[in-house]
């Protein structure tokens, strides 16, 4: 026979049958009943049926394990009948353990382990008795004990986070387990310090890498002291990005040297975090600042000199003729702009973008280009904009009448020569374009003039007083629009 224990009980009641006895002759027996080899029990047989006597089946109580039921019958003639039950009652309920809260405890002697008085004990019970108590360690490092028996109370821990699994095995050998952790800290006087590199090695600044807009940069690490071998972690960030986790090489004694990050770093300022915490949970930080700069000019190269015609008798034009400049800078974002020189010498407002949607007036204008990088780098080029007005030009040029055209004037007494004052030509400017005044005396050298304000759109040109000797001579006044 084969039983379970009754809940929350280390037994069970079991009925075990009992032999059946055919007395033919109707003679005195005996019977009676051992369990596990104990003392014998008689029992008095029920009344016979016929010659057949069907002995009572036997009720009891049967701790977990196996049993044996001997049922002996003696006839009379001393003739001896065994019977042999065997029973077996199982414990299939699995013991129940509550393990204590976790426990942070401090470290206050400056060392590197302890035993906590803030460990609890855990709670366990099982429905039979003799369970066995036992425990393993997970460190921080990964790293198992074996399993000790008894309670983890005494143990003494190290610094940082060990886990401890609690198994509680029943005498049937049914087992549970609960888990809890231990965090011991050193806090006051940590035995484990962080070495940043120092301020000339943390300010790090490069050119970006030819035509390149980045800069390969190798960025120093910090020196870890761990006199405890504790259990810490290594991480960096890059301009407070996503944390990338370090595995830190082999330790030399307690000391252990992060290898230094290289990597590419586009223009501009940036920072590089390592962090380090140890197993008590401080942090330490490093910040490496780099700076990428770009010293590296832009290119810019203008379009060809533009000649070109209005042909609806306006005073400015956008011209077709004007092609874009090229140019290129290493890293994006670059900025074109452009500054416009008038022939009468004033200039425009540097104006962002391309000249050639630029409404230009007639006559010539110097277009000075100007690219700018995102780092301030700057290159220019020049090309000229001449906007002719041939075929309908809105300029005219009066000159003095036939009559004043002509002068005759005699040499003043005593004199071989006379002052003459020569008249000059009007001009009707409608554009206001720049234009040049000169005259020649006689084919002479050619002589600058500074044409007066402007009334409206003429301009009247001053007349021109000189002392001429006896003969014919030709002053010739020469606009150029």
């Amino acid at each position: 026979i084969s039983v379970s224990a009754e809940t929350d009980l280390c037994d069970a009641e079991v009925t075990v049958p009992a032999p059946v006895i055919d007395n033919f002759c109707v003679e005195s027996f005996t019977v009676s009943y051992q369990i596990d080899g104990g003392a014998s029990v008689s029992v008095t047989p029920p009344a016979a049926v016929g010659t057949v006597t069907t002995l009572l089946p036997l009720t009891e109580r049967f701790e977990v394990g196996p049993h044996t039921v001997t049922w002996t019958i003696v006839d009379a003639s001393g003739n001896v009948y065994t019977c042999d039950i065997n029973i077996t009652v199982t414990d299939d309920q699995l013991p129940t353990i509550t393990c204590p809260p976790n426990v942070e405890d401090e470290i206050t002697d400056g060392g590197c382990d302890m035993i906590s008085d803030a460990i609890a004990e855990p709670e366990f019970y099982d429905n039979c008795p003799d369970s066995t108590l036992s425990y393993q360690l997970t460190f921080e490092d990964g790293t198992t004990s074996a399993i000790i028996t008894g309670s983890a109370s005494g143990y003494n821990f190290p610094v940082g986070k060990t886990q401890v699994r609690y198994i509680v095995t029943d005498a049937s050998g049914n087992q549970a387990e609960c888990s809890f952790q231990v965090w011991i800290k050193n806090i006051a006087d940590p035995q484990f310090t962080v070495t940043c590199p120092d301020n000339t090695a943390s300010n790090i600044s490069v050119s970006a890498e030819t035509d390149l807009c980045d800069a390969e940069v190798t960025v120093p690490a910090p020196v870890i002291d761990n006199f405890c071998v504790e259990n810490f972690t290594v991480s960096y960030q890059i301009d407070g990005g996503a944390s990338v986790s370090v595995t830190p090489p082999a330790a030399v004694g307690t000391v252990t040297t992060l290898l230094p990050l290289t990597e590419r770093f586009e223009v501009g300022p940036h920072t590089v975090t390592w962090t380090i915490v140890d197993a008590s949970g401080n942090v330490y930080t490093c910040d490496i600042n780099i700076t990428v700069t770009d010293d590296q000019l832009p290119t810019i190269t203008c379009p060809p000199n533009v000649e070109d015609e209005i042909t609806d008798g306006g005073c400015d034009m956008i011209s077709d003729e004007i092609a874009e400049p090229e140019f290129y800078d290493n890293c994006p974002d670059s900025t074109l702009s452009y500054q416009l020189t008038f022939e009468d010498g004033t200039t425009s407002a540097i104006i962002d973008g391309s000249a050639s949607g630029y409404n230009f007036p007639v006559g010539k204008t110097q277009v000075r280009y100007i690219v700018t990088d995102a780092s301030g780098n700057q290159a220019e080029c020049s090309f000229q904009v001449w906007i002719k007005n041939i075929a309908d030009p809105q300029f005219t040029v009066t000159c003095p009448d036939n009559t004043a055209s002509n002068i005759s004037v005699s040499a003043e007494t005593d004199l071989c020569d006379a002052e003459v004052t020569v008249p000059a030509p009007v001009i009707d400017n409608f554009c206001v374009e720049s234009f040049t005044v000169s005259y020649q005396i006689d084919g002479g050298a050619s002589v600058s003039v500074t044409p007066p304000a402007a009334v409206g759109t003429v301009t009247t040109l001053l007349p021109l007083t000189e002392r001429f000797e006896v003969g014919p001579h030709t002053v010739t006044w020469t606009i150029v629009d």
